[in-house]
């Protein structure tokens, strides 16, 4: 089965003990059910109050959780961009650190692969069909 960015279920928050409200809290997840990986979160701050923008994100896979903070690079800026680009420069930091003992290479692939599939917000992304995404890592 491949990704599908679909609303976090309640047995879902509990399963993985997210840290979300049940009962339709409106957050969406990107998931590989059959693979057994998912993504969630998105971008927090606000540069009204001089906060950066960053990418905060609970990326499991293998059976192991990891907090994984990223920051956004320029991309596009209207929704009339075509394609509408969404660009991540650099990973931050990542929970844990050691990465569980996976292979550095294998975590950024996957985490790759599931962002590309996330898009620009994990959600519908109908305002923005045609995306494409880029790495600066």
């Amino acid at each position: 089965m491949p990704y599908v960015n679909e609303p976090v279920t309640d047995e879902a928050i509990d399963r993985f003990n997210l840290p979300f409200g049940k009962g339709g809290s409106g957050h969406y997840w990107t998931r590989d059910e059959e693979r057994n990986i998912f993504l969630s979160g998105g971008l927090s701050g606000n540069p009204a109050f001089d906060e950066p923008l960053v990418g905060r994100f609970h990326f499991y896979m293998d059976g192991l959780y990891f907090l994984v903070y990223i920051e956004p690079g320029k991309g596009s800026s209207s929704f009339r961009e075509s394609p509408f680009v969404v660009r991540w420069d650099h990973i931050i930091s990542v929970q844990p650190k050691d990465l569980h003992g996976i292979p550095r290479e294998k975590f950024i692939e996957q985490l790759k692969e599931t962002l590309v599939a996330y898009g620009r917000d994990g959600a519908e992304n109908r305002y923005t069909p045609d995306i494409e995404v880029v790495f600066g890592f």
